[in-house]
C-alpha cells in the first residue's frame, strides 16, 4: 500500500510513472531495469520498502545508463519511545538506502538521494525536480545544434570547443555559413 501511495503522489506531481513489481533479488532487479530501459524512462526511482542487501540491486543499477534517484522515505513519520516496535519492521527499508548508496559510490555510479516524509509537502516536488533534471540532461545529450556563422575571433566569454560540447554534454554542433540559409529563407511563402 505504501508503494501505491508513493506512485500516486509522483503521478499527482506530473510524472508518468512506470512501476515495476517489487524487486528484492538480483534477477528481479535485472528484469525491472530491462523493463525501464525498454520503456525508455528518464530515471529509476528506488523506494526501499524493506531492508534488502545492496548487492541484490547494485550491479544492475550501476550497469544501466539510467540515472538513479533513491527516495528515502518511510510510512511512519516519527519513531519516539511510544512507537510499537513492530512498526520498525514496516519502516526498515531506509537502512538499505545507505548500504546501496555506499556500494554505488564505490562502483562510480552517480545517484541522488531525496529524503523526507511523504506527507512533507516538499518531498515529492524535490523528487520531481531531480527526475526532470535527469530528463533535461538526457535531452541535452542528444542535441544537435546548428551554428550559423563561425565563432567570434578573440571572444572567449561563451567560447566552448565543439569537442568539449560533444564530450561533456553530448551536443553535436554543426556550423554553416549565413549564405547557406538564403535558399531556405527565400523558399518561405506567405502561406
Amino acid at each position: 500500500p505504501f508503494a501505491v501511495r508513493v506512485q500516486r503522489a509522483l503521478r499527482s506531481g506530473g510524472l508518468a510513472v512506470v512501476a515495476a513489481p517489487l524487486a528484492r533479488t538480483s534477477p528481479e532487479v535485472a528484469r525491472a531495469i530491462t523493463d525501464f530501459e525498454t520503456a525508455d524512462v528518464d530515471a529509476v526511482v528506488t523506494l526501499h520498502l524493506a531492508y534488502s542487501p545492496s548487492l541484490e540491486a547494485a550491479g544492475e543499477l550501476a550497469r544501466t545508463a539510467l540515472p538513479v534517484v533513491m527516495l528515502d522515505t518511510t510510512p511512519d513519520r516519527d519513531f519516539g519511545r511510544d512507537v510499537d516496535p513492530a512498526r520498525l519492521l514496516q519502516n526498515h527499508g531506509i537502512h538499505g538506502v545507505q548500504d546501496l548508496a555506499s556500494v554505488l559510490r564505490r562502483r562510480n555510479k552517480p545517484y541522488r538521494v531525496v529524503a523526507g516524509h511523504l506527507d512533507d509537502g516538499t518531498l515529492i516536488p524535490r523528487v520531481i525536480e531531480v527526475v526532470r533534471a535527469a530528463r533535461a540532461a538526457r535531452c541535452l545529450s542528444s542535441t544537435k545544434a546548428l551554428r550559423v556563422g563561425g565563432v567570434f575571433p578573440g571572444m572567449g566569454d561563451f567560447a566552448v570547443s565543439d569537442a568539449v560540447l560533444e564530450q561533456k554534454l553530448g551536443i553535436r554542433a554543426v556550423t554553416i555559413p549565413p549564405s547557406a540559409l538564403s535558399p531556405a529563407v527565400e523558399a518561405v511563402t506567405d502561406d
